[in-house]
């Protein structure tokens, strides 16, 4: 059978079609290639196996080929890439985690948002700090919807423009909430964003009216207090979910380990992913002795403790480029948010994508536009963790 159920959505290796998280794309010949493979293979693969079967190269010394060619493919494959549940790393290689296998990480926050939006359509914002995974949980909810889905992030563009794009219509309020609902009972969601301006908040609106059937999810770290929105929690994770997630990276270890692991990263899900967003992902034994060699770090209130964040940033530092480092060490110093032409006046023309390249690692915030540009903002708990950084 060519097509493969997978957490959020399908592949179908014949036609290369793939539908997860509400996006379609298509799949190239090699990315179908490394599906096939892990399917046919069963299990964890190894990259030396990958190499042999997907590039027809019998040497083991191929670069980063493997991995880079994971990574796009995760971008297509994943609702939400940075923590992957369908395409899982190991300390051996990767294996295809199918709609069919094991259980997959369960998320408060997310159980409550799927509850209220089969209460019926409106708006739900999903609310909490920095890190406390809202975007998360509302793809893991999203990604059950069964009607179109159309998503907007504000380093995308202006609203109206993005959505106008994604629906065929002019990029107006009328046009675009006359198509959302013709579609009928779909779903918007809105992300990356720290708070909504007065526009953009009135404008939801006015396409919630042209369209009663709709339901708008957002992540947002403060609720909008308008009187239609329906409000949900998104706080660190229970111990037992915690543990979970990290299974899905390292399978084979015991309990205590990673109950260990959960509770030194205060169940953030920012700081998990940190530290499960490594490739290739780190023995669990040298990443504990790395936390736990990080007592003397400054703790702050509970739902953004810096110590949780510079815990899991310090050995995700060797992982990344070092231009990557630079710029990110850069940017926060600056105070407030920044756009792109800021960006480059303080790091020279590649800072732009820089910024792309940080904002789809989770080390930078879209914080809404001005004058039509996309802001851009270091985590206040990322800034504390560069600060304490021994680099």
């Amino acid at each position: 059978m060519s097509r493969i159920a997978l957490d959020g959505g399908y592949v179908d290796l014949g036609t290369g079609e793939c539908l997860v998280g509400g996006r379609a794309s298509r799949l190239t010949a090699t990315e179908v290639l490394i599906l096939q493979c892990l399917v046919d293979e069963g299990g964890v693969v190894t990259r030396e196996r990958l190499n042999q079967v997907v590039w027809r190269h019998t040497s083991a010394d191929l670069g980063r080929a493997v991995e880079q060619a994971i990574s796009r493919l995760r971008k297509k494959t994943e609702p939400v890439p940075q923590v992957p549940t369908n395409l899982v790393s190991d300390p051996r290689g990767y294996r295809l985690q199918t709609g069919q296998g094991e259980a997959r990480p369960s998320h408060g926050a997310a159980d409550e948002l799927a509850k209220q939006l089969e209460l019926g359509p409106g708006l739900i914002s999903i609310v909490g700090a920095a890190g406390s995974g809202k975007s998360t949980r509302a793809a893991a909810a999203v990604s059950e919807h069964r009607g179109p889905v159309w998503t907007w992030e504000s380093a995308s563009g202006p609203l109206l423009a993005g959505l106008g794009c994604q629906l065929g219509a002019a990029s107006t309020p009328g046009a675009v909430g006359r198509s959302m609902a013709k579609a009928g009972h779909g779903l918007l969601w809105v992300d990356g964003v720290a708070e909504l301006c007065a526009p953009d908040i009135a404008t939801l609106t006015r396409l919630l009216d042209l369209a009663p059937d709709m339901r708008v999810v957002l992540s947002v770290r403060t609720p909008l207090s308008i009187g239609c929105e329906r409000v949900v929690r998104s706080a660190p994770l229970h111990q037992a979910a915690a543990v979970q997630m990290l299974r899905h990276t390292w399978p084979d270890c015991d309990e205590t380990r990673l109950t260990e692991l959960a509770t030194l990263l205060d169940g953030l899900p920012f700081a998990l992913c940190l530290a499960m967003g490594q490739d290739p992902v780190p023995p669990l034994d040298e990443l504990l002795a790395c936390l736990r060699s990080d007592g003397e770090l400054e703790a702050a209130a509970p739902i953004a403790r810096h110590r949780s964040f510079a815990a899991a940033w310090r050995p995700s530092l060797d992982c990344l480029p070092a231009t990557l480092v630079d710029l990110l060490v850069a940017l926060s110093r600056t105070r407030g948010s920044f756009d792109a032409l800021q960006a480059m006046d303080l790091a020279g023309p590649k800072a732009v994508d820089g910024l792309m390249e940080l904002t789809r690692r989770s080390l930078l915030l879209q914080d809404g536009l001005i004058d039509g540009r996309p802001q851009f903002c270091v985590p206040s708990t990322l800034v504390s963790a560069l600060a304490c950084s021994k680099r």
